[in-house]
């Protein structure tokens, strides 16, 4: 087995030149960056019961606003790279190449999941120092306790990314060709689960519906806005309408596992 700093520097130069890959990365980071100072101008002189824009910016309340945009920045950018570093290398015999010469099935796909923890650590620690410079520059009397009472939010950021990540690695494993795996991606997320949710919701099945894969997720930085409405939901069904952070983080990461082992099994055993 070649060591971590190998296959990292392996994957480093796969992708360090092609456009795509630094597109990618480069409206990543812009976006993350600058995107929560949208709320200012929406926000700025609302009536009530529109919160103050001053919450998007303070902590501890800027962790929650600045990890919902990451979880749909996450769920974009990053499963869209995933999905393009396998694909891509299965449509130009990349990956039965790197074989033939020598590495071996675990190997690559040891390469792979490397990469995604890469992609994960990266984008957790972009929104950690994202978070932090913009509450210390809008929070009238920023403390380290103050700034550091977020709900394990960096932890629950990162387990995010892997689950988002691991999941688009199966959809390109499975499906192995670049747009119809981009696609079924974005229909699964987007779409499917939601729909499956619902016969769920209307039998009141409520735990069966918060714990489904992506929803799992999702729920690791919620909407914060949705927590508004959390009371009625619960005076509705009976349940809050989100997990706890417990429950989502062990949910997520044994989804994330399952992702993991299931894209293992394909590359073991299918076809190159």
């Amino acid at each position: 087995m070649k060591s971590i700093i190998y296959f990292l520097s392996l994957e480093t130069k796969k992708y360090k030149k092609n456009n795509l890959v630094i597109i990618l990365l480069t409206g990543f980071v812009l976006l993350f960056c600058s995107l929560i100072f949208l709320g200012k101008k929406v926000f700025q002189g609302a009536p009530p019961p529109f919160p103050s824009y001053k919450i998007f910016y303070e902590f501890p309340t800027v962790w929650d606003y600045q990890g919902v945009i990451g979880n749909w920045l996450v769920s974009f950018f990053i499963g869209f790279l995933v999905i393009y570093s396998i694909t891509s290398e299965i449509d130009f015999k990349t990956m039965r190449q790197s074989i033939i010469n020598g590495f071996t099935r675990q190997d690559y796909f040891m390469s792979k999941l490397i990469f995604i923890i890469a992609l994960s650590l990266i984008a957790t620690i972009i929104y950690t120092f994202s978070t932090l410079i913009i509450g210390m520059f809008n929070t009238e009397y920023p403390d380290f306790y103050l700034a550091m009472d977020n709900n394990h939010a960096i932890l629950r950021f990162f387990v995010m990314c892997m689950g988002y990540s691991s999941f688009a690695m199966l959809v390109a494993f499975l499906v192995r060709r670049g747009f119809l795996s981009l696609l079924i991606y974005i229909v699964v997320m987007m779409f499917l689960e939601s729909l499956l949710r619902y016969p769920l919701l209307l039998k009141t099945e409520m735990r069966a519906f918060q714990f489904m894969p992506l929803n799992s997720i999702e729920d690791l930085m919620p909407n914060p806005f949705y927590k508004l409405g959390d009371f009625f939901f619960k005076e509705t069904f009976g349940e809050s309408y989100f997990l706890s952070v417990n429950e989502a983080l062990i949910s997520s990461s044994l989804y994330t596992f399952l992702f993991i082992y299931l894209s293992w099994l394909l590359v073991k055993k299918r076809d190159l």
